[in-house]
């Protein structure tokens, strides 16, 4: 895992850690947009938080902000999420950030439902919680 996160994608791209402003010391989780599978063109946002921000809103406010970064300062086109089918919780922090649904897939025996928000739709305020550049 650490040899991915100090990988360089390339400019603009990889990982975010979150905290809060009255403590930036204790790590809540992280954001990622990078390759999907750490090498294919299309890139992913992600998120992972210790069980303890679970539920609290910290993935759907930290997610807002690298979104923006994504289609405002990177110039993505579009970017995807590819979500365990079980993970209830992250699949409503995708619908809440304005990321639509593309149908499931499968890979390496999971399914994962698709999601995928493009510059258009981030302009267009189908990603409400995209602040302007």
């Amino acid at each position: 895992m650490r040899a991915r996160i100090e990988t360089d994608f390339g400019p603009g791209l990889g990982y975010w850690s979150v905290a809060t402003r009255e403590q930036p010391d204790c790590f809540l989780g992280w954001i990622l947009l990078i390759p999907c599978e750490g090498i294919d063109p299309e890139i992913e946002i992600g998120w992972r938080f210790v069980r303890a921000a679970w539920g609290k809103g910290y993935a759907t406010e930290a997610t807002a902000p690298v979104l923006a970064h994504a289609f405002q300062a990177v110039g993505l086109e579009r970017v995807v999420a590819e979500i365990d089918a079980r993970n209830m919780r992250s699949i409503g922090v995708a619908t809440r950030i304005g990321m639509t649904d593309q149908g499931r897939v499968e890979k390496f025996g999971v399914a994962y439902l698709s999601f995928m928000m493009t510059a258009r739709d981030a302009l267009q305020g189908s990603a409400g919680k995209i602040p302007p550049g």
